[in-house]
């Protein structure tokens, strides 16, 4: 088990690959493998994910090779079985969906949740983010709405929420990196 396993969950927009590269760079973490079946983007490092047909993902799903299985808007996602068994320090993130299996796989994890102060920073950030149609702008309004509430009721799985606006929205890397710095009181 790595000395450091840090996991963000929050929904889509919120900031959390933003954060989660900050953090790799300050604390020198690696990432587990993503399997998944979603297209490549434009501009996206690819270190981080293995992207598979739907049929590969499939064959991996049926050899028990992969676990914390997620479908996001029509997409499979997973890792490989033994992905936190390494003694590298680790960071990935992890959906709503899977927050309980995850801290029973590892306890010892520290959990980060984001979550906006309100649905309006929300959509200025997925307006920001999104060149997207107006439908799947809403699918990802929908779903984001529903990843709150869970967040919100799994409030106990997690060692840090973090509540994010424009006020506070530049400060949201110190502010998580001092919290893990005095979590982990040997860095």
């Amino acid at each position: 088990m790595p000395k450091i396993l840090l996991t963000i969950t929050g929904p889509s927009g919120v900031g959390k690959g933003y954060l989660k590269r900050y953090l790799k760079k300050v604390f020198d973490l690696t990432e587990p493998l993503v399997y998944t079946t979603r297209k490549k983007r434009k501009n996206e490092d690819y270190s981080d994910r293995a992207f598979l047909t739907e049929k590969e993902f499939q064959i991996k799903l049926k050899n028990k090779e992969l676990i914390l299985v997620s479908e996001i808007y029509g997409n499979y996602y997973g890792f490989y079985k033994n992905a936190f068994l390494g003694s590298s320090n680790q960071i990935t993130e992890i959906y709503t969906d899977n927050v309980e299996k995850f801290k029973e796989i590892c306890p010892s994890a520290l959990m980060i949740g984001i979550l906006p102060k309100n649905l309006d920073f929300l959509m200025y950030r997925l307006q920001k983010r999104e060149k997207e149609s107006g439908e799947k702008f809403f699918k990802r309004l929908k779903r984001a709405k529903m990843e709150i509430n869970k967040i919100e009721k799994q409030r106990d799985y997690f060692d840090y929420i973090y509540n994010v606006d424009r006020n506070n929205e530049s400060k949201i890397c110190r502010d998580v990196e001092n919290y893990i710095r005095n979590y982990y009181q040997f860095i």
